[in-house]
């Protein structure tokens, strides 16, 4: 959270970051939801686009 944040000292987190375990939760699957869609995004096919190997094919 401290690197989130950009806090350099733990202390500054500690005081200005006043969370509960639920909001860390809901923060992550939200934070987890995006990055899965994401890479599953990357991983599916897309229509009409082709992979080029450098100019070689």
């Amino acid at each position: 959270m401290q690197q989130i944040l950009g806090h350099s000292d733990p202390a500054v987190t500690q005081r200005y970051s006043h969370l509960n375990k639920e909001t860390v939760q809901e923060a992550s699957e939200a934070a987890s939801a995006k990055l899965r869609a994401a890479v599953e995004a990357l991983d599916s096919p897309r229509p009409g686009l082709r992979v080029i190997d450098g100019g070689k094919n």
